[in-house]
């Protein structure tokens, strides 16, 4: 089998839903016999979506056109060795190649007739928890942000009642009186009080019994994210996602080693490339991330040799806003034998009911 034709399918969906600004892109690879493979770059929000598109192109024109799908690890290293920018990583070179690898994946699973985690030699994954996401938006089908604590009891009850055992929301997201807040240094008394008033809100709403994940998005610095680490430590947290700037390792430890609460990285971290995990493979929180590819996790996995402890990659399984299911993480969380506590990474899945 060979590779004929890539193409890219960028879809702007700006507007839409509350959302300013949303474009999926994805790499279609078509081969000789038919059979197509898609993959998803999941830079689909922020300022970069204009950029993996044409990344995807020059990649499939100089490493995928006219090779066999099967070959997965070779033309992923061909990519990472020969691109040479890819080897300082990026989530724009990154995202590019593992849309294509996520495609090669997908042309390999149709071509066998079975699911990637059969091809990567594991058994039916069991039922997999899920998490009701980003409660400071809602839980309708338009997006809308959430100021006043009683909204976020009431989205909070209404998650509990579809059966959620598990939220999770940012409490400084959203500015007082509505819009997005920005974060420099130290909180303020008046953000400390309305993030707590609304975590508060959000316990009363889904009750003693259900898990709480606070996700801050890299914004606040080390001393701000501590000051939330303490200020919830007796609200029965789950983990703290995201809590400081994503390309510092550093400032991650840090955090972690002052926290009672356990600490995840997010998306972005793994866009400074590989040489944070190998400077800090004993000691930091490791993540498998939603945009990386199907491989890229087992190759993590392997890098790591076995000692990472795997808390939280941001691995959904469907994002509420997204087109079509993300499906690389259940597969790695099957088939990867070189990570450990994988039911605290959980695989949480954020799944919206209109999208099923």
């Amino acid at each position: 089998m060979k590779i004929t034709k890539v193409e890219t399918l960028e879809i702007d969906l700006s507007g839409q839903n509350g959302i300013a600004l949303w474009r999926p892109i994805f790499a279609r690879i078509h081969t000789d016999e038919g059979i197509t493979g898609l993959g998803e770059a999941a830079l689909a929000f922020g300022t970069a979506s204009e950029a993996v598109g044409p990344m995807i192109v020059k990649l499939a024109e100089r490493f995928v056109l006219g090779h066999d799908p099967n070959d997965t690890e070779t033309l992923w290293e061909h990519m990472l060795r020969q691109s040479f920018w890819a080897q300082g990583g990026g989530p724009v070179i990154f995202g590019a190649m593992s849309a294509l690898d996520a495609a090669l994946w997908d042309i390999k699973g149709k071509a066998a007739g079975l699911p990637v985690h059969r091809l990567l030699g594991a058994k039916t994954p069991e039922p997999l928890r899920c998490y009701a996401s980003q409660l400071h938006f809602g839980w309708e089908a338009e997006h809308r942000m959430h100021d006043d604590p009683a909204e976020y009891r009431e989205t909070a009850q209404k998650v509990r009642e579809e059966g959620y055992g598990c939220v999770k929301l940012c409490p400084l997201y959203v500015a007082a009186g509505g819009g997005r807040a920005r974060h420099r240094g130290l909180l303020t008394p008046q953000n400390r009080k309305l993030a707590k008033a609304r975590m508060e809100a959000i316990r009363e709403g889904v009750g003693s019994d259900v898990d709480v994940i606070i996700e801050l998005n890299g914004p606040t610095s080390t001393a701000s994210a501590l000051q939330i680490a303490d200020m919830f430590a007796d609200f029965g947290v789950l983990f703290i996602e995201e809590p400081t700037h994503y390309n510092s390792p550093e400032a991650h430890l840090k955090v972690a080693a002052r926290s009672s609460i356990p600490m995840a990285t997010g998306l972005p971290a793994l866009s400074a490339g590989r040489r944070h995990f190998r400077r800090h493979e004993d000691r930091a929180s490791r993540a498998c991330l939603r945009r990386r590819g199907s491989g890229v996790c087992l190759r993590l996995a392997a890098l790591l040799g076995g000692r990472a402890s795997i808390r939280s990659g941001h691995p959904e399984f469907r994002d509420p806003r997204a087109p079509t299911p993300l499906r690389s993480s259940p597969a790695i969380a099957t088939c990867s034998r070189k990570t450990s506590n994988r039911s605290t990474a959980g695989w949480w899945c954020r799944l919206n009911r209109a999208s099923g």
